[in-house]
């Protein structure tokens, strides 16, 4: 996305890999493995000896509202158009994304990517799942690029606009969208980086890495909810521990393959009541119960909140109430 380097270029000063810098340090590393080894030891002892200085770093960036790159006046009159353009009131629309394999397929159509499927999901759940909202007046935006075709027909939701298959995508306006929703709803996908980096709340659907869901600890608000694991060979779901125990670091998909699991994908029930969950917390509306609170700190405790210091990442409080199991 040209335009999203063009906004981190304001702010920092970036250096492509292919620069004659580059090479250089990559012949003198390459060429001493001693001193290489050495950097990896004395930054792995630095970690170890710094740890609480690392994770108080994190605990304030998690806490902080600062945005640290920002559009200019111009962008903002181009921006305020676009909505405008759109019949979208400020704050009145949602960003939904669901990860599908056309855009890899775009990319390079001799390479098979299918190694990356299980992260995919059916974009007709989002849409099902939150035109709840377009009674609210809410607009529903689709974003992505090269992604599925709908067939719109099938959609009974004036309040629906497939942005990523009309004339107007364009990076900048990918990047004002995704910075403006009131939340973005997506799988697990690069487009999330956009609402992370200007603190848009997000909803989380189809997570899979469920042990390094860590990753996540900066988002400023946030709720996940995860791809069921269907194990064929004890014919019934996984547990949070038993998923947590399987070492996917090699390959996701062919561990998948290897202990013959299924991926089931978040229902359209799911996903609304994750997305209404949100919208309560952002109007100040939610009410916790001692339920709600016991299941989610049994599941921290399963996953280990040290590791998740932003407070405000929570799991979906019905996607736990339904599926108490998970937790056993």
């Amino acid at each position: 996305n040209i335009q999203w380097l063009k906004l981190w270029k304001r702010k920092i000063f970036i250096i492509r890999q292919n620069t004659i810098f580059m090479n250089i340090l990559n012949n003198i590393l390459s060429n001493n493995k001693l001193f290489y080894n050495m950097k990896i030891e004395r930054a792995k002892l630095s970690f170890q000896k710094n740890k609480n200085e690392y994770f108080k770093k994190i605990n304030y960036i998690c806490q902080t509202k600062n945005v640290f790159i920002n559009f200019n006046s111009q962008e903002e009159i181009l921006g305020q158009n676009l909505l405008k353009d759109l019949g979208i009131e400020k704050n009145k629309f949602i960003c939904i994304h669901a990860r599908d394999e056309n855009f890899l397929k775009y990319l390079n159509s001799q390479v098979d990517w299918s190694y990356h499927n299980y992260r995919n999901s059916n974009i007709i759940n989002y849409i099902k799942g939150i035109q709840k909202f377009s009674k609210q007046e809410y607009k529903i935006i689709r974003m992505g690029y090269k992604v599925k075709k709908l067939d719109t027909t099938t959609i009974d939701n004036k309040n629906f606009f497939d942005y990523s298959n009309s004339n107007i995508r364009s990076d900048f306006n990918d990047i004002y969208l995704a910075s403006k929703c009131r939340f973005f709803v997506c799988s697990d996908c690069g487009i999330s980086s956009i609402p992370e980096i200007f603190n848009v709340p997000i909803i989380y659907t189809n997570w899979i890495e469920i042990s390094s869901l860590y990753k996540q600890a900066t988002i400023y608000k946030g709720i996940v909810i995860f791809k069921k694991f269907y194990s064929n060979i004890k014919k019934r779901f996984l547990t949070i521990n038993e998923i947590c125990d399987i070492n996917f670091s090699n390959n996701y998909a062919n561990i998948l393959k290897q202990n013959n699991i299924t991926l089931i994908e978040n229902t359209p029930e799911e996903i609304y009541e994750a997305s209404y969950e949100m919208e309560q917390r952002l109007n100040n509306k939610w009410i916790e119960n001692q339920e709600n609170n016991n299941l989610q700190e049994r599941f921290w405790k399963i996953l280990g909140r040290d590791y998740i210091l932003n407070k405000k990442l929570y799991v979906g409080s019905h996607y736990l109430r339904s599926n108490k199991f998970l937790l056993n």
